[in-house]
């Protein structure tokens, strides 16, 4: 049974509750609200009668969507299908794309079509040669491919004669593929005639402290805190390419310690323990001289603002404007979370905090 705004009918499937809007805006025949729970006397929601459990677990540790960590494995609850074990109980940060979910922690990778992929690919070493000191020259170098078909990256090209024997460096679950020039060339091909990516060469895989994650643009940001400088660098990928990162010029840093990265559809913004930072690909400039707590502490509407629990209230990130400076007074927090809450007609930023 359900009640619509124009009266008592029958429904057959349960398709959702229109309850975000008042009922007064909704078209005549919309599901208003449904008796499919049970509320005690103090308001609290309880399972009904008749309700049967879906799934049990033991120690769930981080969760998102329909995805949780489990006695650290990677569950999909919908399905009951573990996508990957040997997550530990590490903090696990998420993100994701058109595509794929990000899942970032001790174990790094992402989420594409119900399957887990590991993004740590070791750069792979040096070719080693017998130089015979005869013969024409070329380039060879090798990258390593995991399962899922994605390659890391390549140290530099090494320059031998034709006539000399070389040693590749093998790595568990990796399938080395190699990469040769022809004789006194430059671009190297491998065995499908494919030229190396030079942005392959130099490559390396996530840094292994890197804590915050966030997809901006196509790039991924992730945040490596420096403890002894008291300072954070901040890594961006290879555009699309999430699983590579050119340590020697994809970086840049700022004081203090992360707590948060966030994307908006113009720019990244970065929380510290003391300051707010906005990046736009090119330029990084100050926006607060006060921080955020660590956790999810944001939330994004439907019409793409998205919203900050700070040290100093709320904040609109895109524009920028700190919405309840002049009305909050409250301790600073050690984390919290965050999230848009739609309900009659209303909409709520609400925060839960942690002293």
């Amino acid at each position: 049974m359900a009640i619509l705004s124009n009266g008592i009918n029958m429904i057959t499937e349960f398709i959702g509750i229109h309850n975000r809007l008042d009922n007064k805006r909704l078209p005549l025949g919309t599901l208003i609200s449904g008796s499919n729970i049970d509320i005690d006397n103090s308001n609290n929601i309880r399972r009904r009668s008749g309700y049967a459990l879906a799934a049990s677990y033991t120690d769930i540790t981080a969760s998102y969507k329909n995805y949780v960590i489990d006695s650290g494995s990677l569950i999909d609850i919908i399905s009951g299908h573990v996508l990957e074990t040997g997550f530990g109980t590490d903090i696990y940060k998420w993100c994701e794309d058109t595509n794929r979910i990000i899942v970032y922690g001790y174990k790094k990778g992402y989420i594409e079509n119900n399957r887990f992929i590991d993004m740590v690919i070791p750069i792979c070493p040096s070719v080693v040669t017998n130089n015979s000191g005869t013969g024409d020259l070329k380039y060879i170098t090798a990258v390593y491919k995991n399962s899922a078909g994605l390659t890391g990256g390549a140290s530099a090209p090494v320059l031998l004669y034709t006539g000399d024997t070389y040693i590749i460096i093998t790595a568990s679950g990796m399938t080395p593929v190699i990469y040769e020039s022809i004789e006194n060339g430059q671009i190297l091909y491998n065995q499908q005639s494919i030229p190396l990516d030079e942005w392959q060469i130099g490559s390396y895989p996530p840094p292994d402290n890197s804590v915050d994650v966030e997809i901006f643009k196509t790039q991924l940001y992730v945040a490596e805190y420096i403890r002894q400088d008291n300072k954070t660098v901040i890594w961006f990928s290879q555009p699309y390419m999430y699983h590579r990162f050119n340590k020697a010029q994809d970086y840049f840093a700022v004081p203090g310690k992360c707590t948060n990265l966030v994307s908006t559809e113009d720019n990244l913004i970065i929380s510290t323990e003391d300051y707010l930072y906005s990046y736009n690909g090119t330029a990084l400039i100050a926006l607060a001289d006060y921080g955020a707590p660590i956790g999810s502490t944001y939330a994004e509407h439907d019409d793409k603002r998205v919203f900050m629990f700070t040290n100093q209230g709320i904040c609109r990130l895109n524009p920028f404007e700190n919405l309840t400076k002049m009305n909050y007074d409250s301790n600073i927090v050690l984390s919290a979370v965050s999230q848009i809450v739609e309900s009659n007609g209303y909409t709520k930023f609400i925060t839960i905090t942690r002293n």
